[in-house]
């Protein structure tokens, strides 16, 4: 036997104890699948590489979307938190807009509660002295009657200026209660 012959043999024997297989029925198993390697890339590469391709776009065109469909997202927030803060200063100018309405109103309603307020009082003032000009010339109206009627019980009793002054305070007196 020759050195190769004896190489060869050691090798199959340690192929054959370490994975239980001969050489040879590696070498078989090796030229199967080599010849499996070129049917399936002869017939079968094509569409696999196809399908793969056509995956991988798929892959591509939905993260594209979706891409998309984020930056949409994120503008749509932004016009939507624009739109928000119009919102709230339209709202705080409305606010102060009625708010300075109703001082407005409120001052109208003062100043017209104020005006008729001044008017009573001048209508109040005006009654008084029409009141007072009245009781004084009722008061004088009294005062001449009552010098008449005291004239009038002088002349008729012929009483003396002490009587007449009594006479006087007398009237008065009787006048006022």
């Amino acid at each position: 036997m020759t050195v190769i012959e004896r190489i060869t043999t050691a090798v199959s024997e340690v192929v054959q104890a370490a994975l239980g297989v001969s050489l040879l029925d590696m070498f078989i198993q090796l030229a199967a699948t080599v010849l499996l390697v070129l049917v399936v890339k002869k017939f079968l590469w094509s569409k696999v590489t196809d399908f793969l391709e056509k995956r991988r776009q798929l892959l591509a065109s939905e993260v594209d979307q979706a891409d998309a469909a984020r930056a949409a997202a994120i503008q749509f927030e932004q016009e939507c938190q624009t739109q928000l803060a119009e919102l709230e200063r339209q709202k705080t100018e409305v606010l102060l807009e009625a708010h300075k309405l109703g001082q407005a109103e409120r001052e109208q309603i003062v100043e017209a509660a104020r005006l008729e307020a001044e008017r009573i009082n001048k209508e109040s003032a005006r009654q008084l002295d029409y009141d007072i000009q009245k009781a004084r010339e009722a008061l004088q109206a009294e005062v001449v009657d009552l010098a008449s009627a005291i004239a009038v019980k002088m002349i008729e009793a012929e009483i003396d200026p002490s009587k007449y002054t009594e006479e006087v305070a007398k009237a008065v007196a009787n006048k006022e209660a």
